[in-house]
C-alpha cells in the first residue's frame, strides 16, 4: 500500500455519512485513505485508485469495556500507521476520546497538520448524563488536552452554532489569532432519503397508514430521553382511529415502553425494532410528523443526525428540547414544525393537537421541511463546503 496520501482520514466508526463525504472530497483529493476500526462498505469502482480504507475492524460497542478497550487498540495502531506514513493533511474525527493525544503527539513528533471535525463534545456529554464529575482531576486534563488539540489545528469544524459557542469556551481566557472553528451542518442523501407518497410508501401500506396522521419516533431509546410524555397524549388518543405513534429502534428503555403500550392495550401506538437499510427509509418517509428529543443540557453538545434525514423524507418536526438547541434553531428559522420544552406535557399535547386538527399547518411544516432540506442540507451542500475548506487549507 502506498506510503503518500493527499488527506488520511481518521474516524473510528465510520458510518455511511461520513463514507459518502470521503468519497466526493477522494474524487478531488486523491490518492486519500480511511482509518477506520469498523466495516463502513465497499469503494466504488471509480474510486479504486483514488481511495484506500484501513480497515482494523475492531470496534466492538457490547459493553463501556469492550468500547473502550477497542478504543484503545484503535489508537495504539494508529500510532504505528501515521508515524510512518506522508499525509498532507490528517481529518480528524474527534471520538474515540483518545484520538485526542495521539494526534497531538503525531504532531509534535512530526509536524502533522490537521483539521478536527467534532460531532459529540466530550467530557461535557459525559458530564451532563452524570457519568463522571465536572471537579474531577479526569475533566480538568481532558480539557486541557481539548484545548490544546484545537489550538494546534489547521481548522476546526462542528456541526451547529450552539457547539460552536460551547467550543469557542475553551478559548475564553486565552485565544491563538489562528484557531478557526467553522460550522458546516450534516446532511442526508437524496437518493436514499427522499418524500415517498403514503399510497406508494410499502411501509404505510403495511401498517394501514394512508389516511392516518403518522407520529413516529426512530431512534435510540436511552435513559437520558424521557418518553412517558409521548405515551401521555398517545393514551388520550388511544380512542382515536385517525392518529398513530411508531416507536422504531432500541434502547435501554425500549421494554418499559413496550410494556406499558401492552398493559394499557394502547393499539394506537406501535413498537418495532431497529429497521434494515432496506426498509428504514421508506419507514421514516411514513411519519407526517417526526419526534426528534433531545435530553436536557445536551442542547450546546451534539446535533441529532436524524433532523436531516426527517426533513429529506419531508416529515414536519415536533422537537423537544431547547430553543437555544439546533433543533430549535432549525425549526423556528424554516417554519418546519413545533418545538416544546422537555417535560412539557402540556405544550407537548397541545402541539400533536395542533397537528391534528390544522392540515393546512400540518403540511405547511411537511412542504418547509423538505424545501429548506433540499435548499441547505443536501449532500452536495455539505461536500461543497468541506471542498472549499480543505481546498483553502492545501493551497492556502
Amino acid at each position: 500500500m502506498k506510503n503518500n496520501y493527499n488527506i488520511g482520514y481518521l474516524n473510528q466508526v465510520s458510518g455511511r455519512l461520513f463514507l459518502d463525504l470521503v468519497e466526493d472530497l477522494s474524487k478531488k483529493y486523491y490518492p486519500s485513505i480511511l482509518y477506520t476500526g469498523n466495516k463502513p462498505g465497499e469503494v466504488p469502482k471509480d474510486l479504486k485508485d483514488k481511495l484506500f480504507i484501513n480497515d482494523l475492524n475492531n470496534y466492538n460497542r457490547k459493553s463501556n469495556f469492550s468500547r473502550i478497550s477497542s478504543g484503545l487498540i484503535y489508537i495504539i495502531r494508529m500510532f504505528f500507521y501515521l508515524i510512518k506514513r506522508n499525509h498532507r493533511l490528517l481529518f480528524v474525527v474527534s471520538n474515540p476520546p483518545l484520538v485526542s493525544i495521539l494526534i497531538l503527539l503525531i504532531n509534535k513528533l512530526i509536524g502533522q497538520s490537521y483539521i478536527v471535525l467534532i460531532y459529540d463534545i466530550y467530557p461535557d456529554i459525559l458530564i451532563n448524563a452524570k457519568k463522571i464529575s465536572n471537579n474531577s482531576l479526569v475533566v480538568k486534563i481532558w480539557r486541557f488536552i481539548n484545548k490544546e488539540l484545537l489550538e494546534r489545528a489547521e481548522v476546526v469544524i462542528t456541526i451547529g452554532e450552539a457547539m460552536k459557542n460551547q467550543l469557542d469556551k475553551y478559548f475564553e481566557d486565552k485565544k491563538s489569532n489562528s484557531v478557526e472553528i467553522l460550522v458546516v451542518p450534516n446532511a442526508a442523501d437524496s437518493k436514499l432519503a427522499k418524500p415517498i407518497p403514503k399510497e406508494k410508501n410499502s411501509f404505510s401500506k403495511k401498517y394501514n397508514q394512508k389516511d392516518k396522521i403518522t407520529v413516529m419516533y426512530s431512534g435510540n431509546f436511552g435513559n437520558s430521553h424521557s418518553f412517558n410524555m409521548i405515551i401521555n397524549v398517545a393514551s388520550k388518543l388511544k380512542t382515536d382511529n385517525s392518529i398513530n405513534f411508531f416507536f422504531v429502534g432500541e434502547g435501554a428503555q425500549k421494554d418499559k415502553i413496550n410494556r406499558r403500550i401492552n398493559n394499557e392495550s394502547l393499539n394506537n401506538v406501535i413498537s418495532l425494532p431497529w429497521q434494515h437499510d432496506s426498509k428504514y427509509y421508506d419507514t421514516i418517509a411514513c411519519a407526517d410528523i417526526a419526534l426528534i428529543t433531545m435530553a436536557k443540557g445536551t442542547e450546546s453538545l451534539m446535533v441529532p443526525s436524524k433532523i436531516y434525514y426527517s426533513m429529506a423524507v419531508g416529515s414536519a418536526l415536533l422537537g423537544i428540547g431547547n430553543s437555544k438547541s439546533e433543533l430549535g434553531r432549525l425549526i423556528n428559522k424554516y417554519s418546519c414544525g413545533l418545538l416544546v420544552e422537555p417535560d412539557e406535557v402540556d405544550a407537548f399535547e397541545d402541539a400533536i393537537a395542533k397537528f391534528k386538527s390544522d392540515k393546512l399547518f400540518l403540511n405547511e411544516c411537511k412542504n418547509n421541511s423538505y424545501q429548506a432540506y433540499k435548499n441547505n442540507f443536501t449532500r452536495s451542500h455539505m461536500v461543497g463546503q468541506y471542498y472549499n475548506i480543505i481546498a483553502n487549507k492545501l493551497n492556502g
